[in-house]
């Protein structure tokens, strides 16, 4: 992309070289996960923004929630931090993704990158830090609302006729 792509016009009987700049690169959540290097949205830090909100988990769960409400009677080993207010959400800045991806890049046996992707959300670099016409990583990620209104009607239609699934340990 340095160099440009080149292009027959021929309605002007040249070639002409084009520059493309991706501004956003947008995908469902999986196809995300795939796209940015990140740990998709059950990983520990799982939100595609790259915000510092830590999920949580059932007991003996590998799953993890965006839950910024600490459930009542939760006491999950690496979970249990307190309440996070949704109005002070901020995504992560270039140098923070960069700052993790060497710490994750950096490991020296597969316990050690275990412990470094559950710490930052990342599990490989993607191949968009490679391009020179972009925003920086992780500013160049869409969000995914097909998904979130999808899900959410079906998850408030459950809730409004008492027909939600749910374990009835959850509190």
């Amino acid at each position: 992309m340095k160099e440009g792509i080149k292009i027959w016009d021929a309605s002007r009987d040249r070639v002409f070289v084009n520059r493309p700049f991706l501004l956003l690169g947008i995908a469902d959540g999986p196809g995300q996960a795939m796209m940015n290097g990140h740990v998709g949205h059950t990983g520990a830090y799982g939100c595609r923004y790259f915000c510092s909100v830590k999920g949580r988990h059932k007991a003996n769960s590998p799953t993890y929630y965006p839950a910024l409400l600490k459930p009542n009677n939760y006491h999950v080993s690496g979970c249990d931090h307190g309440d996070v207010c949704g109005r002070n959400l901020a995504p992560g800045t270039p140098q923070e993704y960069l700052r993790y991806l060497f710490l994750v890049m950096g490991a020296k046996n597969d316990a050690q990158y275990a412990k470094h992707r559950l710490e930052t959300g990342i599990s490989k670099p993607t191949l968009f830090s490679g391009l020179s016409r972009t925003l920086p990583v992780p500013s160049c990620w869409g969000g995914d609302l097909m998904h979130l209104v999808i899900n959410l009607f079906e998850l408030l239609t459950g809730l409004w006729r008492g027909t939600l699934a749910c374990d009835p340990s959850d509190s």
